[in-house]
């Protein structure tokens, strides 16, 4: 999807169960991780994030990113399963109006990622995406990879690069 020069800038490991069961309103994944906080245009504002700075990069930038999510264990409609709207990361980065917009439209646009134990979910970080907290004991174990295929602009770089 992004060429013979990808490779991964982030990993995350997500796993919802009865004692961590969290859901997530409708949001696009707008935040990269960098070695350090340099002023470049574009890029802000900014967060440290376990120690890690991160900060909002810009639309074209996010466009040519992937992300692969790994299910570790099953994830039926009881599990909290990520839901998308499908075809929103072609409407770039929306503003906080424009996201909430979109999802008072969510109801009848909206697709479950229902996905098998070793199966993966492929998405655009500008894609809405949103989840339900989990109405099943269990666990809901993700490994959450982010690919680019390009170094930052300006002196930035990624905070890993494999």
């Amino acid at each position: 999807m992004l060429g013979p020069r990808t490779f991964a800038v982030r990993g995350l490991f997500f796993d919802k169960t009865e004692a961590a069961n969290w859901n997530l309103p409708w949001h696009q994944d707008v935040t990269v991780a960098v070695k350090e906080r340099r002023d470049v245009a574009g890029f802000g504002p900014w967060t440290l994030k376990a120690g890690i700075p991160h900060t909002h990069a810009p639309a074209e930038l996010l466009a040519r990113t992937v992300t692969i999510r790994l299910h570790l264990d099953a994830c039926g409609s009881e599990n909290g399963p990520m839901r998308v709207l499908p075809r929103s990361h072609a409407h770039g980065r929306l503003s906080p109006a424009e996201v909430n917009d979109w999802g008072a439209r969510a109801a009848g646009l909206a697709v479950d990622c229902l996905v098998p134990t070793g199966g993966a979910v492929l998405m655009r970080p500008l894609i809405l995406h949103s989840s339900a907290a989990a109405t099943a004991a269990g666990h809901r174990r993700v490994i959450h990879l982010e690919y680019a295929s390009e170094d930052l602009p300006g002196r930035l770089d990624w905070h890993q690069r494999v």
